[in-house]
């Protein structure tokens, strides 16, 4: 009686698992059919083209036009824009590198900027503003304090 029942549960098992699979497998299909196609239309595309593709032009411009004012071997002041800690910051530096960047720290948390901009350390002559979600921002050291004036004006 014990083996009929454990035969039964078994048999059970395998029918759902069966309807499982017949009810999965149609959606499954759609989904791999809808990445191979993707996957077809971007044979060829470069590095970055599927940058611009997956962050968008302006970041992407924005990238360059960093990656043409600060050498390969250069520095810059690394400036957190982002209202919290998000990650901005950790994935330019990766998308800049070999230029060292120096962590200069928040935009949220400057009070007073003519006080927080004497404070940065001394050397790059660049400063770049890493914001989540939105294409970062080159500032010339110089014009820093009159930046961050428009800037901290608009909070």
């Amino acid at each position: 009686m014990l083996s009929r029942a454990g035969a039964l549960f078994r048999v059970s098992i395998l029918a759902l698992f069966a309807v499982a699979l017949l009810v999965a497998t149609p959606q499954a299909w759609r989904n791999a059919r809808v990445r191979i196609v993707q996957a077809a239309s971007r044979l060829g595309e470069d590095s970055r083209q599927a940058r611009r593709r997956a962050l968008g032009a302006a970041w992407v411009d924005a990238e360059e036009e960093i990656r043409r004012a600060v050498p390969p071997d250069g520095e810059y002041l690394l400036v957190d824009g982002g209202a919290e800690r998000q990650g901005a910051t950790l994935f330019l530096r990766y998308q800049l590198a070999p230029r060292r960047a120096r962590f200069a720290g928040r935009l949220s948390e400057v009070v007073e900027s003519p006080r927080w901009v004497a404070s940065l350390p001394a050397g790059p002559r660049w400063v770049v503003v890493a914001y989540p979600g939105r294409p970062p921002v080159l500032v010339d050291r110089s014009a820093l304090p009159r930046w961050l004036k428009g800037k901290l004006g608009r909070r």
